[in-house]
């Protein structure tokens, strides 16, 4: 048969072992309920893992997946049975229900070290479930949809006349994970642009970026960050960024905050807070002290663009003021007129659909501090 099981029949209650046969592989697993087998395949994994995988060059991948009874009643909600994790040829069968002694540190450890990338089918309500029920929180989760596929064929490309952004384009969606994909031109630069106001999706960007760049190596990985707020209401209650922007090379994100409620606190609290990860922007100041006080999110290394690129050419500011706009470096920096039409700020940023235009905004303005981060040798965060 081309799949089969080899039952080892260990005398004990604590677990067993099996061999899983899947055509040419055989797979190693490990049934239990008890916390200190838990840790002992943790131990091992993560050894083997080390060993076998330079993680400066390549992520560290486990497969996760969960089991429950299903609710067959409104009124009751099921509890995770089941946690399987795999790496290479070793797989763990967890019985979390039946655990007599609670969940390991080692598991709550191993699920959220940064280091590691767990990859799933359906991976955001796993993740999702795990933290409702036994409070085990995922570091890096990344669904196998999301990587394996690339942007929709009917992505749209939005052009630039002569730098003065005159875009147009039919819009490219998934629905279902509520995403928009766009690909963002100006001259001979392009950006690839991801829209979504769906937290999941933020966060398996942020983990895929992990995954290519390796920030835990101890590489530093630069990456820009922009806030937009809507000013075309007036309500206090309001005053709440409409998009959060963030980009690394030519890939771009942009998380639109709708409704007002939908800030992706859980999304940033690891990415913000990153030993190796430093931020650039313009206003970083305000925007630093922002997240913290509304949403205690620290930034833990941040340069401000304009200080920055004035410390490190001083003969700049004969020319210019300390708090040089971002129009002006492009201008001076890529000899390229960057006009942004005075409307688009001033429009309804709150409404369910971007249109256009901001998108393209909204993109280039967090492109061009990327592109000029990474032309600047800059000293330590101020």
């Amino acid at each position: 048969m081309a799949i089969s099981i080899e039952d080892h029949h260990l005398p004990y209650e604590t677990h067993n072992l099996y061999d899983v046969k899947f055509f040419d592989d055989r797979i190693h697993t490990l049934v239990t309920h008890t916390s200190s087998f838990v840790n002992t395949w943790i131990a091992e994994t993560q050894q083997k893992l080390l060993q076998n995988n330079n993680h400066a060059h390549r992520p560290l991948i486990v497969g996760l997946d969960v089991e429950w009874r299903p609710n067959r009643f409104r009124q009751i909600e099921n509890p995770v049975a089941t946690l399987q994790l795999s790496a290479g040829n070793a797989c763990l069968i967890f019985q979390l229900l039946h655990c007599p002694t609670g969940i390991p540190q080692s598991l709550y450890d191993f699920l959220s070290d940064m280091t590691y990338t767990f990859v799933g089918v359906g991976i955001e309500g796993d993740v999702r479930k795990l933290t409702e029920d036994y409070e085990l929180s995922v570091g890096n989760a990344l669904s196998l949809q999301y990587a394996a596929k690339s942007c929709p064929q009917e992505a749209q490309k939005l052009g630039t006349q002569a730098w003065n952004l005159q875009g147009s384009g039919v819009r490219g969606s998934n629905d279902l994970e509520r995403y928009d994909c766009f690909d963002v031109q100006c001259d001979n630069m392009y950006c690839y642009t991801i829209t979504t106001d769906n937290e999941i999706c933020l966060m398996q960007w942020i983990v895929r970026l992990f995954s290519l760049t390796f920030p835990n190596s101890g590489k530093r990985l630069k990456v820009s960050m922009d806030m937009i707020w809507d000013q075309s209401v007036d309500d206090h209650s309001f005053f709440i960024p409409v998009t959060l922007q963030f980009c690394y090379e030519h890939f771009c994100i942009i998380y639109h905050v709708s409704p007002p409620q939908n800030f992706p606190i859980v999304s940033l609290e690891n990415f913000l807070n990153h030993d190796y990860v430093d931020f650039f922007g313009f206003q970083m100041l305000y925007k630093v002290r922002y997240l913290r006080q509304q949403y205690n999110l620290v930034v833990k290394n941040w340069f401000d663009i304009s200080c920055q690129v004035c410390l490190s050419t001083p003969a700049f500011l004969r020319n210019h003021d300390v708090s040089v706009p971002l129009q002006t470096l492009v201008s001076v920096i890529f000899s390229k007129k960057y006009l942004k039409p005075d409307d688009i700020l001033q429009s309804n940023w709150r409404l369910r659909d971007l249109s256009l235009d901001k998108i393209m905004f909204a993109t280039l303005d967090c492109f061009f501090v990327y592109k000029i981060a990474n032309l600047i040798t800059f000293p330590l965060p101020l």
